[in-house]
C-alpha cells in the first residue's frame, strides 16, 4: 500500500505481504502530510526510507510518552480524590505510597504503539513487527510491575489495621505470590517476543517442572517456609534472635523469600536461610514494646565455694551505707533473713540496671540463676539500652559489663576461671567495707 500526496508516494511499498490500512487512516495521513511538510520535503521523503521510518516511529514514541504522563497525572488525582472523598484518607497515602498508578498509566501506550505501529503506512514489516512485539513485552512487564504494586498496597492497608499493627505483615504472602507472578510474566515475555502463544511455553515449562522441582527443591523449601512464618508471626523484622547452633546471635534485619538477614551484636551479618526458622529450634526475644536500642545478654559465672550466708550484722553495715539500703531491701523481700552475697548481688544488678540513665525500663531487666554446674553458678541478665543512649551503645554496654564485673568482688564473690579454679582459695574473700563504695556505687539517673 502507498500513501499518496500531491507530490506522489512517500516511499514505496516495500513490504511483503503488505499491510492493509483502512482507507480513511491512509486518507487521514495523507491530508496531514500535505499539510505539514512540503513537496519538496515530501520529494526528499520518497527517497529515504529510513528517514520515514525514524520519523513515524519517533512520532508514534511521542505520541505514548505524552499519553503516558497525561493518564499518569490523571489516574493519581482521580484515584487519591475520590477515596478522600469517601473518607478514606489511609487509601489515599497507601496508594501515593505504594505508586500504583504509574504502571497502569504504561500499559495504555504500550499497548496502542503495540497495535498501531504495523497500521502506519509504508512501514517496512521488518521494522514493524519486532517494534510491535517489544512494545507488548514491556506492556507484560508494566503488568507484573500493577500486581507487586497491587500487592504492596494490599500489605499496606492490612498492616495499618489496628489487630495487626506491624509494617510488613503480609510480606511473605506477597513475596511467594510475586514469584509466582513473575514466572507467569517472564513466560509471557518471552512469548511476545518470539511471537509465539503463552500457552505453548507454559506447556514445555510444565513438562519439564518434575526437574525443575529436584533441582530447585531448596528454593521451593524456602518459598513454603516463608509462608509458614508469615502466617505465624514467629519473626518479624527487628526481632532478636538466637541460634545456639550456628553461633547466630542478633537482630533481624530483613526478611526475603529464601533467607534471613540478622544483624549481629558486633555488627556483622549473616544470611541465613529462611528454612532454619522452620526446621531448627531458635530463641526470639521479641518483647512487648519494640525497641530499636541494643539489648545487653550476657552470663557471669562465680565459683559456688565463695557463695555464702550474711551475717546480721553485715546486713546492718549495709542498711547503714548510702545507696544500697533499698539493695537489701530488696534481696530481703525475697529472701527473707537468710540472705546470701549472690542474692543481694543479684538484687545490686537489678538495681543498678533500673537505675542507669541508659537503659530502657520500658522493657524487661532480667536477672536469673542457672544450676550450678562444673563451671561454677551461672548469673544471666538481660536488659536493653535506649537507641538514644550515646553514640557508642557498643562502649555504653562494655562500661556497664566493666562496672558489674569489678562490684562482683565487693559481694565476696570470686567469678570462675579455668585452669586456676582447681585450687580451693586459701581464706575466705573478705566482704564489702567502706572502701568499696565507690566500687558498687549505683548509678543516677
Amino acid at each position: 500500500m502507498k500513501l499518496i500526496t500531491e507530490s506522489g508516494p512517500i516511499v514505496d511499498a516495500l513490504q511483503s505481504p503488505p499491510v492493509e490500512v483502512p482507507a480513511i487512516a491512509v486518507e487521514a495521513v495523507s491530508t496531514w502530510a500535505r499539510q505539514i511538510l512540503s513537496a519538496q520535503q515530501i520529494e526528499w521523503l520518497h527517497g529515504h526510507l529510513l528517514a520515514w521510518h525514524v520519523i513515524a516511529l519517533g512520532a508514534l514514541c511521542v505520541v505514548g510518552l505524552l499519553l503516558h504522563f497525561v493518564l499518569k497525572q490523571l489516574l493519581l488525582k482521580a484515584t487519591t480524590a475520590a477515596a478522600r472523598r469517601a473518607h478514606k484518607d489511609a487509601l489515599a497515602r497507601a496508594l501515593e505510597e505504594s505508586k500504583i498508578t504509574a504502571p497502569i498509566a504504561a500499559i495504555v501506550p504500550l499497548a496502542v504503539i503495540a497495535v498501531s505501529v504495523e497500521g502506519i503506512p509504508e512501514i517496512l514489516s521488518i521494522v514493524a513487527v519486532p517494534v510491535s512485539r517489544i512494545a507488548l513485552a514491556l506492556a507484560i512487564i508494566e503488568g507484573v510491575i500493577v500486581v507487586s504494586r497491587a500487592l504492596s498496597l494490599v500489605d499496606i492497608l492490612w498492616s495499618q489495621r489496628a489487630d495487626v499493627a506491624r509494617t510488613g505483615a503480609l510480606r511473605g504472602y506477597r513475596q511467594v505470590a510475586m514469584v509466582i507472578v513473575g514466572m507467569l510474566g517472564g513466560v509471557s515475555v518471552l512469548a511476545a517476543l518470539l511471537g509465539q502463544s503463552p500457552a505453548t511455553l507454559l506447556l514445555a515449562v510444565g513438562a519439564t517442572g518434575a526437574l525443575l522441582g529436584v533441582i530447585f527443591k531448596d528454593f521451593v523449601l524456602s518459598l513454603v517456609a516463608n509462608l509458614m512464618v508469615t502466617s505465624t508471626d514467629a519473626i518479624r523484622v527487628g526481632d532478636w534472635v538466637e541460634l545456639k547452633q550456628h553461633a547466630i546471635d542478633g537482630r533481624i534485619a530483613e526478611i526475603k523469600a529464601t533467607s534471613v538477614r540478622v544483624q549481629n551484636a558486633d555488627g556483622t551479618v549473616h544470611a541465613v536461610p529462611i528454612a532454619r526458622f522452620v526446621q531448627e529450634p531458635f530463641l526470639n526475644y521479641r518483647s512487648r514494646f519494640p525497641s530499636p536500642g541494643r539489648r545487653i545478654k550476657r552470663q557471669f559465672r562465680f565459683d559456688a565455694r565463695t557463695i555464702r550466708v550474711l551475717t546480721a550484722s553485715e546486713l546492718q553495715q549495709l542498711e547503714g551505707l548510702a545507696g544500697l539500703a533499698l539493695v537489701v531491701e530488696r534481696s530481703r523481700a525475697h529472701a527473707g533473713n537468710t540472705m546470701t552475697n549472690l542474692a543481694l548481688y543479684r538484687a545490686y544488678v537489678e538495681r543498678f540496671f533500673a537505675a542507669h540513665a541508659g537503659i530502657d525500663t520500658s522493657l524487661p531487666i532480667l536477672v536469673t540463676q542457672e544450676a550450678p554446674q562444673a563451671q561454677g553458678v551461672g548469673i544471666d541478665f538481660v536488659a536493653f539500652l535506649r537507641a538514644d543512649a550515646g553514640k557508642d551503645l557498643a562502649e555504653i554496654e562494655a562500661a556497664i559489663l566493666d562496672q558489674l564485673s569489678l562490684a562482683a568482688s565487693a559481694f565476696a564473690l570470686r567469678q570462675f576461671q579455668q585452669p586456676s579454679d582447681t585450687v580451693a582459695p586459701s581464706a575466705p574473700l573478705h566482704f564489702m567495707d567502706a572502701a568499696d563504695m565507690p566500687t558498687v556505687q549505683l548509678p543516677s539517673k
